[in-house]
């Protein structure tokens, strides 16, 4: 065996070594986390409603996650061409339907007609998508909560659908962009925003401009530890956690004390729920 190839098989191993070290780690920490209070409140979200195992970000998807015992459903928005504030995770339609374009330059009416469900399973087919003031009318009143994510600057439009049905109380309007939620605070300061932050520098940071602008926090599941959250909860920050959808990492986020966890498998949520006899808080309505 030539020395280049010695070198390359030692590199190969220092990494596995490496990573295998990590992986322990982060199991003992996962180990040595307790769980502090039975009585502690989580909200257990649909990440783009029960989207494993129905189309994301339809009715049909969104009523299975409630109907799974959710109380949370995590929602995306766009606007199209002739300012109808529609519910979609990409800005273009053409992954999740039978159609093509993006949002901003098509209009509902197209939108409208496309089947939103083949694509996951032909037993969806016709599935469509939807707006969000159809959502929030199917929802208002009930013990339900909205996060909804403004993935273009929409603040204004989507404030106005929240206080036109008095829905405050079951919104949480959310962003990676700082200035869409700002705009939104400023607009109404009594519905809850958070602040979507996936990066791993500077989350001190992020930590501050949240609570300096009265938002919460959502961090990506891999990025939480104990540390973040011993400095969020000296800080009186709410920490929700996203995506996450293995079941130990559940039991994990739980363990840590994180105010919400977002996630695909709903059924996966509600097993822990009952493991943890954790309780979801209610909205006031």
């Amino acid at each position: 065996m030539n020395y280049i190839m010695k070198m390359i098989i030692g590199f190969v191993l220092c990494f596995m070594i490496i990573g295998s070290l990590k992986y322990d780690c982060l199991q003992k920490e996962k180990d040595n986390v307790s769980f502090s209070s039975q009585n502690k409140e989580v909200l257990l979200a649909g990440h783009r409603g029960y989207s494993a195992y129905y189309p994301e970000n339809t009715m049909l998807a969104f009523k299975n996650a409630i109907a799974e015992g959710a109380r949370g459903i995590e929602l995306d928005v766009h606007v199209t061409n002739d300012g109808i504030v529609v519910v979609s995770h990409d800005d273009a339609v053409d992954r999740v339907t039978n159609g093509t374009g993006v949002i901003s330059e098509i209009t509902w009416d197209y939108i409208s007609n496309l089947d939103a469900g083949s694509w996951k399973d032909e037993k969806y087919a016709g599935e469509r998508m939807v707006r969000l003031d159809e959502v929030l009318d199917e929802f208002r009143g009930q013990n339900v909560f909205l996060l909804i994510e403004l993935k273009v600057n929409a603040a204004e439009m989507v404030v106005q659908l929240i206080e036109e049905r008095n829905m405050e109380n079951q919104s949480i309007v959310r962003s990676f962009s700082l200035d869409y939620i700002n705009r939104a605070k400023h607009l109404a300061p009594h519905i809850r925003t958070q602040y979507i932050y996936y990066e791993e520098e500077e989350w001190k940071k992020a930590y501050s401009d949240a609570l300096e602008n009265g938002h919460e926090i959502t961090l990506r599941y891999n990025q939480i530890s104990k540390n973040k959250m011993s400095y969020a909860r000296e800080k009186e920050l709410i920490v929700y956690v996203s995506t996450v959808n293995d079941i130990d990492d559940i039991r994990y986020m739980i363990n840590l004390g994180v105010n919400g966890v977002i996630g695909d498998y709903v059924d996966r949520l509600m097993k822990v729920k009952r493991e943890k006899n954790i309780t979801q808080p209610e909205v006031s309505i």
